[in-house]
């Protein structure tokens, strides 16, 4: 999903990305959100967009209603467990709200020379392999928009952003300039019928690498980890289905999954990303569902 620079060079690099895609009608959606590792002063976004897309900053709710919709839930042992020690369902997720950055600063730039200007009047130097990578996108008729950003702090998780095209079904994972830390990815994707990657990259998690700890926690998290880890590049798939879309699913031992919906407009109304009541959403939503159309 484009490039990341900073000022100075190389203080800062991407560590984790948030990716989601959607396809309707001729056209996709994608949407994304970085964090930041660093000590830079300035940050540079740079993403190539196809001819007519259209980009904007989206609220972060929806890659967070994402991400506790799929989170994996371990459902303890059937068994009583030991000495009274609690067992209920773990959900293996981040589900908290991390407060993101927004761009201080935007600019569309349809060839090389504007992008030098811009990222000039900003303070970048472009570094030599991302040139190389945007001079591709140019030449294929790209525009880069660059979104120019001011930490207050070294760390920080970038604004999710939007952007609408007719490109393929697909989701462009490449990020320019990462540095040689690696970069943890969440993808999701949003279509009628499965999703898959490139051969070879998906890796599967043994059951019986996941054990009930006598704490009353599982060891997914750890033995999730530990694989990808030990198989850089590759991809474990952890949830998969449309039941949680519209409808809270409940979960074995204990505990429900929310309805993607509903966490969705509930966030977006409490971040102030939305115009009407959460409930008269959730309801709309529910009656487009079920219309047939």
């Amino acid at each position: 999903m484009g490039a990341l620079i900073s000022a100075p060079g190389g203080a800062s690099s991407p560590v984790a990305l948030r990716v989601a895609a959607a396809s309707a009608g001729g056209r996709a959606t994608r949407w994304a959100s970085v964090q930041v590792r660093g000590t830079a002063t300035k940050l540079a976004w740079l993403l190539p967009v196809r001819p007519g897309a259209r980009v904007d900053l989206a609220s972060d709710a929806w890659l967070e209603a994402l991400e506790v919709a799929t989170a994996p839930r371990v459902v303890p042992p059937d068994s009583p467990p030991p000495c009274g020690i609690a067992g209920s369902a773990e959900a293996e997720g981040d589900f908290s709200h991390t407060a993101t950055a927004v761009p201080w600063s935007t600019a569309v730039a349809g060839d090389r020379g504007a992008l030098d200007l811009v990222l000039g009047s900003w303070g970048f130097d472009l570094p030599a392999d991302i040139a190389g990578a945007l001079d591709g996108a140019f030449a294929a008729g790209f525009a880069v928009v660059a979104l120019g950003y001011a930490p207050a702090a070294g760390d920080l998780t970038l604004r999710t952003v939007r952007i609408v095209d007719d490109a393929p079904d697909a989701l462009p994972l490449s990020t320019f300039g990462g540095g040689a830390t690696p970069v943890s990815v969440t993808a999701y994707a949003v279509a009628a019928g499965g999703s898959g990657l490139s051969p070879g990259l998906a890796v599967s998690l043994p059951p019986s690498s996941i054990v009930w700890n006598d704490d009353g926690t599982s060891s997914y998290g750890r033995a999730r980890d530990a694989l990808l880890a030990g198989s850089p590049g590759a991809w474990l798939f952890e949830a998969e289905g449309h039941d949680t879309i519209f409808n809270a699913v409940a979960v074995p031992g204990g505990g429900l999954v929310p309805a993607l919906t509903a966490t969705y407009f509930s966030r977006a109304a409490g971040y102030g990303d939305a115009t009407l009541p959460p409930l008269d959403c959730e309801q709309s939503v529910a009656a487009w569902a079920t219309s047939g159309e």
